[in-house]
């Protein structure tokens, strides 16, 4: 097998194109490098592979991004018998070219993620990877009516955030990533809040992000996702209800009424959403919505880097 490093966007989604738009709602890697790829990245700071069988077909897709404080991850979408020789065709060309730099971590389903960690593991070992979480993919068409039927009997309404609304809601984005971190809350540097205050105020510019209000007191926080699991969709990418807000039903009151708001628009047909496997009532609220499993990530990091 043959992995290829293509540089130019352009060319790599025509080299990829029918293996990406031949879509696997439940093969959640392949949908996000696809939404990815159309969200027109500035791709000359990432890795854009693709790994050829013996008869000239791709099998494997990889795309390496980074979030803003340039950790890098590796999204990986297989399609062949020979998954695991792919997976080493992937590894040996990025260890063997100087491009070990970039990965910090790899998103795949459980046989890729971990081969490649084993075989990575086996040349780094003063910075292995190793198993950060398992997160699962959902998503729904339309909500259960017992959650409607549920939902009506709690308080609140939704409402879009403004800028008034930045502290507040940066202070939140903070203790959210505490939360899905496991990290204890107040620890964040300064320079981390400075980009959350702005990742939050382009959600808020962008009409992104969305409150759940009793009286005109936010009590929950919802957002859209700048990417999407599947076509003709809309993914939710977090949810938040503060500690002191928690246990009156908020979260599954949110999460009701922003999936109708999405699903109101003609253009989208599913509603997705990603959450770690680790946390069982966010599952469970999910769930009791109407959120249907499609696929599971396992998420692998270097030793000593952060989340």
């Amino acid at each position: 097998m043959q992995t290829i490093h293509e540089k130019d966007i352009e060319e790599f989604l025509l080299a990829t194109k029918q293996f990406l738009n031949n879509h696997d709602e439940k093969d959640a890697p392949k949908q996000r490098i696809l939404s990815l790829l159309t969200i027109k990245f500035p791709c000359d700071e990432y890795l854009m592979l693709y790994t050829k069988d013996h008869d000239g077909n791709i099998v494997l897709v990889a795309l390496v991004t980074h979030d803003p404080s340039k950790k890098f991850s590796m999204w990986v979408s297989y399609d062949t018998t020979d998954q695991l020789e792919a997976t080493q065709s992937l590894c040996n060309y990025l260890l063997s070219n100087g491009y070990s730099h970039y990965i910090h971590g790899i998103i795949s389903d459980q046989p890729t993620a971990s081969y490649f960690s084993e075989l990575w593991n086996d040349v780094n070992t003063t910075t292995p990877l190793q198993l950060l979480r398992v997160e699962r993919s959902y998503s729904m068409d339309s909500i259960l009516p017992s959650a409607l039927s549920y939902t009506s009997s709690i308080q609140g309404y939704l409402e879009i955030a403004t800028l008034e609304d930045l502290e507040l809601a940066t202070e939140w984005f903070g203790n959210f990533l505490s939360d899905t971190k496991d990290q204890q809350r107040g620890t964040h540097t300064d320079e981390e809040k400075h980009d959350h205050q702005q990742s939050i105020k382009k959600g808020i510019q962008c009409q992104m992000l969305y409150f759940l209000k009793i009286d005109s007191e936010p009590v929950s926080m919802i957002s859209k996702s700048y990417s999407t699991l599947m076509p003709q969709s809309e993914h939710i990418g977090m949810v938040f209800t503060p500690e002191d807000k928690r246990n009156h039903g908020y979260g599954t009151k949110i999460v009701t009424l922003f999936s109708e708001l999405l699903l109101s628009n003609p253009d989208n047909h599913h509603v997705s959403i990603v959450t770690s496997m680790n946390n069982p009532h966010s599952n469970y609220v999910y769930q009791k919505v109407g959120f249907q499993k499609l696929s599971d990530q396992w998420h692998y990091r270097l030793e000593g880097v952060e989340n």
